[in-house]
């Protein structure tokens, strides 16, 4: 998995990439970002806020309720930079433009 630290909400520093926007993925999206990459890569932007998940992870996420639903995500996502977001974006086909650039 990337590696940081989250500095405050909304922000990492990355150990690859320094201080950076974070964005909230399921572990197997994190993970693609060695190569690898997932069955139906699922991204959602809402006011610049990124959130993505593989298929699996996603239906998941719809199937479950309550308290299981709360664990499921506590267990499966984790946070990484930006940057990060951008390269398993491509490694899974998708393009990813930092906002306010193309």
């Amino acid at each position: 998995l990337p590696g940081g630290t989250v500095t405050s909400k909304g922000h990492i520093h990355c150990v690859e990439h320094g201080s950076q926007k974070s964005v909230a993925v399921c572990r197997h999206v994190a993970n693609s970002v060695s190569g690898q990459p997932v069955e139906g890569f699922e991204a959602d932007e809402v006011d610049g806020e990124y959130q993505a998940r593989c298929k699996a992870c996603g239906d998941s996420m719809v199937e479950l309720t309550g308290a299981d639903r709360d664990a499921f995500i506590n267990s499966m996502l984790v946070v990484i930079c930006f940057d990060c977001f951008v390269k398993a974006a491509a490694v899974n086909g998708l393009e990813i433009h930092r906002p306010g650039s193309l």
